[in-house]
């Protein structure tokens, strides 16, 4: 009875060490910010369209977005009129809008996903074995940290960014869009160790997305500047 009852206790223990043996998200992913050649604020933006969720303090959420308009003014890429501009994009609106400067330009997003899962290293088959190995070596003289050491395994994570937009760049002298042209971000990092973790360095992960986002955002005003120079508009 009593080797029934420690068989069981082991199986338990085991159990609990192999699910909860995740270590702190090692992540050593880094990106550069990018910066546009361009000196004299050309246009104005008005901020963000949310064309994603019926959830009005979606944007208000991510800071991807509370704080891209006043990075590309630092940039002096464009005024940023995101905190003053409060009407719904429409293209007769743009006509009535008090500009500043002949372009004004906003971002419609269709689709933004920024998450992580924890799951992608799991395995519940091996921390079934592993259970099993560690009460089986109780009538063996096998150590038990070595199936321990054989079937625990961390849990890895999968960073993603996923999202599509539209950048739209509206001319108030020849009062139409003249650029509207949409674009994606599809970037993907897998990590050993767990996002969740208390040690996990979430400034790194943050920091690092939102350089991904704002590069692909600046990417797109890069291509919209070379279309209004290239037809000299």
């Amino acid at each position: 009875m009593k080797k029934k009852v420690s068989f069981l206790g082991m199986l338990l223990l085991a159990a609990f060490f192999l699910s909860s043996c995740g270590s702190a998200l090692q992540f050593t992913n880094t990106a550069v910010r990018k910066s546009l050649p361009y000196g004299n604020e050309p246009m104005e933006f008005l901020g963000f369209k949310n064309s994603y969720t019926t959830d009005s303090e979606f944007l208000k959420k991510k800071e991807f977005f509370r704080s891209f308009g006043n990075k590309i003014e630092g940039y002096n890429i464009a005024v940023d009129r995101s905190d003053f501009y409060t009407g719904v994009y429409s293209f007769a609106e743009m006509e009535r809008y008090h500009a500043t400067k002949r372009y004004i330009s906003f971002i419609e997003v269709l689709k933004h996903q920024d998450t992580y899962d924890d799951s992608v290293g799991d395995n519940k088959a091996m921390l079934f074995a592993g259970s099993f190995l560690a009460g089986f070596t109780l009538f063996t003289l096998v150590p038990v940290y070595v199936p321990l050491m054989v079937c625990s395994e961390g849990n890895k994570c999968m960073l993603k960014l996923h999202g599509e937009y539209k950048l739209y760049v509206y001319d108030t002298e020849k009062k139409e869009i003249v650029y509207a042209n949409p674009f994606s971000i599809d970037d993907e990092v897998l990590c050993k160790g767990q996002y969740s973790h208390k040690k996990t360095d979430r400034e790194a992960v943050r920091e690092y997305t939102e350089t991904v986002f704002f590069n692909a955002l600046l990417d797109e005003y890069q291509r919209a500047y070379n279309y209004l120079e290239y037809n000299n508009l």
